[in-house]
């Protein structure tokens, strides 16, 4: 299988290139002590940037408002940031009978992103971040070697659904396109949030297609 999209969501105060924040600006967290603290590690960002590392865990919310089941799916690529990222993540805890609160109910996933900064010797901190999104199913038709980005606006729904996706700045490739609106379908969003209840806004996003110039064999 080729390689897809990844997904850039609009908006954004830092580019982080395969990333689509999965909260809209006007969001609200429900789940308490929603950061992380790691004491200093010998990592340092450039001078006026942040160096961010993301770790993205799974976990089940129960009907007692807990975190069960905490398991890491996608590494920062340091064992200890995981590990800790894991440990505190199991301390958190929501609220299940508010309107934010259910839609932590069940299987679900977080991001954390490990913020470093030009001091390393202060502690590190970890903030929920936004979940990738991406299209990993490129059409039959599309010549290798292409390349594109399609503009796509939607609404995110109460329940942090995508419903009505139009594109509306092709990548020059109609086939990626018509893809590009039947994958934001499965996206998931956490809902934006006004006066403690969830509301549909509209969301824009990029989707950047670079397909390889040569054919790979499938995965088995």
């Amino acid at each position: 299988m080729r390689f897809a999209a990844i997904a850039l969501a609009c908006g954004m105060g830092m580019s982080v290139p395969a990333l689509a924040d999965g909260v809209p600006p006007t969001a609200r967290d429900e789940i308490s002590d929603a950061t992380c603290t790691h004491p200093p590690m010998p990592l340092q960002a450039k001078p006026g940037l942040k160096q961010l590392l993301k770790v993205i865990l799974a976990f089940d919310g129960d009907k007692t408002g807990s975190l069960r089941n905490v398991r890491l799916l996608q590494s920062s690529g340091y064992a200890e940031l995981d590990e800790a990222a894991v440990a505190c993540v199991k301390t958190w805890h929501f609220d299940p009978q508010s309107p934010l609160g259910k839609l932590e109910l069940g299987p679900r996933r977080i991001a954390i992103d490990w913020i470093f900064t030009e001091d390393s010797t202060q502690n590190v901190i970890g903030r929920r971040g936004g979940i990738p999104h991406t299209c990993p199913h490129i059409p039959e038709g599309v010549p290798p070697g292409t390349t594109g980005t399609t503009r796509v606006r939607f609404f995110i729904t109460t329940d942090g659904h995508v419903r009505d996706t139009h594109v509306i700045t092709s990548s020059g490739n109609t086939l990626l396109d018509e893809e590009a609106v039947r994958c934001t379908v499965y996206w998931r969003y956490r809902p934006a949030v006004k006066d403690g209840s969830p509301i549909e806004v509209p969301w824009e996003a990029n989707l950047v297609w670079k397909i390889p110039a040569e054919e790979q064999n499938p995965s088995p």
